[in-house]
């Protein structure tokens, strides 16, 4: 259930840090956050600005049954403090 909801929550917003995932589901404990973000590791892809950035990979679209593909580009920094006004304003 958990999984579901991080895997639409990626489809809507493109990717997010773990941080920006963890204050959207309410999940206090880093440790936690981690180990949920490892478990789903074959729904994921990563890459490292500052901390992990996650965004869905193509098992991960298929399982919920996205349409929309999200690229890492030179822009995924612009998408991060994006998501960062979306959360602080949502």
């Amino acid at each position: 259930m958990r999984e579901e909801k991080i895997l639409s929550i990626l489809d809507k917003l493109g990717c997010l840090s773990r941080s920006q995932l963890q204050m959207i589901m309410g999940i206090p404990d880093v440790r936690m956050m981690n180990k949920i973000l490892y478990n789903m590791r074959e729904y994921l892809h990563h890459t490292f600005l500052n901390e992990n950035v996650y965004y869905l990979n193509k098992k991960g679209r298929e399982q919920i049954g996205a349409q929309k593909e999200f690229r890492k580009t030179s822009r995924i920094l612009h998408h991060v403090m994006r998501n960062d006004i979306y959360i602080f304003y949502h």
